[in-house]
């Protein structure tokens, strides 16, 4: 609920923050975001801080995050300024700092890994190792909570006399260089409790609060974040916040929670002119000279005359370069090839108002077309209409009439001779699909020949009597006169 409710109200930004610039992911957005959802208000300046501390310390919380020098400069002290009632909240992986001696504890520095097979790992990363909980009911800052996950985390060394308690230890099989496997049992990374009338709590890591922690769903470190603030603040009884992030104050916490846009691209004209200006500044450096003859091995003289420059013992570069020059000549020679502009050896090289008119009629032209294309399927529907028209007296303007040949109109075929009966038959019937078509099909030169000699045998079949072509109802013949 909280994190959709600070989705909704992190909508409007404020002013510039004198934070140094860091990745979206890295940053602490989402961090102070949480702060400003539970209405807590930034303090401006370490000089307002100050006032504060010496005035109301106990409506105040400090937040370190990162390099921690700030807490020597907490006036009058850090340990006053907790026992009047102050909260403080260190997060870090870097050691040292006069504080740690107000704690009995200190952050060692020293990295803390598992193996990316660990089910310790957090998705894999052998920097990301996964705490494991105390549960303690006086400070629920990781109470329910399993799946807290680190980013190259150190781990915090405590000594017998510490006002602190540990909250959450390291998982057994994390790797530390020169830790004694029996130390790895009781690694710490989070350590708190109270402090006087006032609060501390010290993590090991600042990196459990960057956005790409905070904003995933496969962990629990946004809801030990809002445990943390609320348990710190007494439920709202300290609404000040002092939020120092390597070592600067930041005084904005109604941000924006999404990552700032990319900076617009040069345009194409702006890129050439960058790319010709440091092309020029290359050349005049002879840059390319320079790094060819820096891989090529230098000349040899032979009984003092002149430098050999065969590249019989020449090293690896040399020949490498041979060959990416041949390849680079052979592709444009491949390319330019392809490219060339192809003239039509049949058409004449003049200009069109001096191209002679064709002598040749139309008709045979269309032939002549058709010889060359290889398609006579033209010819072979008027060879088929032909035929039909000097058997059953078809108008030309009959044909074709429907778009298909519909077998009601088919011509009645009667052969005497049986053993003729079933291929006479079949020849009637192709070439009355011919005669039919209204687009009629490709024919080859070939088939062409093989259709004229079919019909030449169809007549003379016709003419012995061994075959009958009689027109069905339906199909009008001409009248003789």
């Amino acid at each position: 609920m909280l994190a959709a409710a600070i989705a909704l109200v992190a909508s409007s930004s404020a002013t510039a923050q004198p934070v140094k610039q860091a990745p979206f992911g890295e940053g602490s957005h989402c961090f102070r975001a949480i702060l400003n959802k539970m209405e807590l208000k930034p303090i401006l300046s370490e000089a307002e801080f100050r006032k504060e501390a010496r005035d109301n310390p106990d409506r105040v919380i400090v937040i370190v995050l990162g390099k921690t020098g700030f807490l020597n400069r907490v006036p009058d002290g850090l340990e006053t300024f907790l026992t009047r009632g102050g909260a403080v909240m260190v997060a870090s992986d870097q050691a040292g700092g006069q504080w740690e001696e107000v704690f009995d504890a200190r952050i060692t520095g020293t990295f803390v890994r598992v193996s990316a097979e660990s089910p310790s790992a957090y998705r894999e990363s052998p920097d990301c190792p996964f705490i494991q909980p105390l549960q303690n009911q006086r400070i629920p800052v990781f109470t329910g909570l399993d799946q807290v996950a680190t980013n190259r985390p150190s781990f915090l060394s405590m000594g017998s006399a510490s006002p602190l308690t540990t909250l959450a230890l390291f998982p057994t099989d994390c790797e530390i260089p020169n830790v004694p496997a029996e130390l790895l049992n009781r690694l710490r990374f989070a350590a708190g409790g109270s402090f006087g009338k006032g609060r501390a709590l010290l993590l090991a890591d600042h990196s459990v609060f960057i956005n790409d922690m905070l904003l995933q769903t496969d962990n629990d470190n946004f809801d030990m974040t809002c445990n943390a603030v609320r348990w710190l603040s007494s439920a709202g009884q300290r609404n000040r916040v002092l939020f120092v992030e390597e070592g600067e104050v930041v005084t904005n916490f109604n941000v924006v929670l999404k990552e700032p846009p990319l900076p617009p691209l040069p345009s194409e004209a702006d890129l050439i002119r960058i790319m010709n200006r440091t092309l020029v500044g290359l050349e005049d450096e002879n840059f390319f000279n320079r790094q060819i003859l820096k891989h090529l091995p230098p000349p040899a003289e032979r009984n003092g005359k002149a430098p050999d420059y065969r590249p019989s013992k020449a090293p690896i570069h040399h020949w490498l370069i041979l060959l990416g020059t041949a390849a680079i000549v052979g592709f444009g020679w491949l390319r330019l090839s392809k490219s060339r502009h192809k003239i039509d050896p049949r058409m004449p090289l003049m200009q069109p108002s001096v191209w002679e008119t064709p002598t040749v009629p139309v008709i045979d032209q269309r032939h002549l077309a058709m010889l060359h294309s290889g398609n006579l399927g033209d010819a072979a529907r008027d060879l088929a209409r032909q035929f039909f028209e000097a058997v059953l007296g078809f108008r030309p303007a009959e044909w074709g009439q429907g778009g298909s040949v519909k077998a009601p109109n088919a011509p009645e075929i009667t052969v005497s001779d049986p053993a003729k009966r079933r291929a006479l038959t079949k020849q009637v019937l192709e070439l009355w699909r011919m005669a039919c078509a209204v687009a009629p099909p490709r024919v080859t030169p070939l088939y062409f020949e093989q259709l004229s000699n079919q019909a030449t045998a169809l007549r003379a079949e016709l003419s012995q009597g061994t075959l009958k072509i009689i027109g069905e109802r339906g199909i009008r013949k001409t009248t003789k006169n």
